[in-house]
């Protein structure tokens, strides 16, 4: 799970920023005489805490099942909508299993969510694998520049993003927010699916905030591909999952106030999403849906075995 580290969180951070960092020392013959401003070096506590005290800087952590940190970046907020990654890292012995890449993923939702269009990154020159790696997301190479104190060429690299559309109150779903996405899932699944079920075991004992808040916490995937309605209150969601709306729900306290039609028009805007599945017998949802462009299919499915869901595009 990734999430913002925390003052007591430093600590391991540092370790991970110059354990995994150690390895391009070790690969470039880099060492504490002849590059002691190298990352592997001049990371410390004091550091950190600075910048994350008196910079426009965010840190975040990428957390393993037993809470260990084995991942790290920093995303400095700069001037003209622009924004810097940082000591982007994986510990090495956790590497190649797409850590990497879903802190880069990670670093682009919030540069997004901060109205950032461009990303800047300084590299290794002589480190083709890295800007390799780089490159093949989409990072262009803007040039080098060599400083006495290091013995290795800067290399820059940026990358233009295209920021979210339509946020209004609508922003990326964080840790903090799991109880209420969970509240507000079984509230509607208890409101929208009871009436045609009545299955008292699963809807009042199996299905519980706490059960689906465990769900959201042990499954970083869904919480990274889910946004809230939040104007001071988290009035609802929605999760995505590359083009499909997964989940779309509101409040029953708020709705008739247009919150699901503004997440599904930031989820249409932004995501391109062009399917779902809905509730066969949920007329009221399959009309709000059909309002929005979808239309509904003859392709069906059982969720849980028991569930009919239709399949409806756009």
């Amino acid at each position: 799970m990734i999430k913002e580290i925390s003052k007591n969180d430093v600590p391991e951070c540092v370790k991970v920023i110059r354990e995994s960092f150690m390895t391009i020392a070790e690969q470039f013959a880099f060492t504490i005489e002849n590059a002691p401003r190298f990352t592997a070096f001049a990371t410390t506590e004091e550091r950190l805490l600075y910048q994350m005290d008196n910079e426009p800087r965010f840190m975040f952590g990428y957390f393993d099942s037993d809470g260990k940190i084995i991942g790290y970046y920093s995303l400095l907020m700069q001037d003209n909508g622009e924004c810097e990654l940082s000591n982007l890292c994986v510990l090495p012995k956790y590497r190649h299993k797409k850590i990497g890449h879903e802190l880069l993923q990670d670093a682009y939702r919030q540069a997004k969510t901060h109205e950032r269009n461009k990303i800047n990154i300084g590299i290794v020159e002589e480190n083709t694998v890295l800007r390799k790696w780089y490159e093949n997301v989409g990072f262009v190479h803007i040039g080098t520049e060599k400083f006495d104190f290091f013995p290795f060429t800067c290399g820059y690299m940026v990358k233009e993003l295209n920021c979210y559309r339509n946020m209004n109150a609508i922003r990326p779903a964080t840790i903090d927010d799991i109880s209420r996405i969970a509240e507000i899932f079984v509230i509607n699944y208890r409101v929208n699916f009871y009436p045609f079920f009545h299955n008292d075991e699963y809807y009042f004992k199996e299905l519980n905030v706490l059960s689906v808040a465990e769900e959201y916490k042990s499954e970083a995937e869904k919480l990274k591909n889910t946004f809230v309605f939040d104007d001071k209150v988290v009035r609802g969601f929605i999760r995505i999952k590359e083009k499909e709306v997964e989940k779309l729900f509101v409040d029953p306290l708020f709705q008739n106030q247009k919150i699901g039609e503004k997440l599904l028009n930031f989820a249409i805007d932004n995501f391109n999403v062009n399917y779902l599945w809905a509730l066969e017998y949920n007329a009221k949802g399959i009309s709000f849906y059909e309002r929005h462009g979808f239309k509904v299919t003859s392709e069906k499915m059982l969720e849980d075995d028991w569930i009919p869901l239709v399949k409806m595009i756009r």
